[in-house]
């Protein structure tokens, strides 16, 4: 089983995840996620 990992770009952040093919048939999720842990690190950082 081959661990091939794809990049997804967040567009309007600097937040970029690793996902596998696998996981690419849940790319909302993995969007709503990073979109989620980018707003943590911004009001954190401000």
């Amino acid at each position: 089983m081959n661990n091939i990992f794809e990049t997804l770009s967040i567009p309007g952040s600097e937040t970029i995840i690793l996902v596998t093919p696998r996981d690419l048939s849940n790319k909302t999720f993995a969007i709503q996620l990073a979109l989620n842990l980018n707003e943590e690190v911004s009001s954190k950082s401000g």
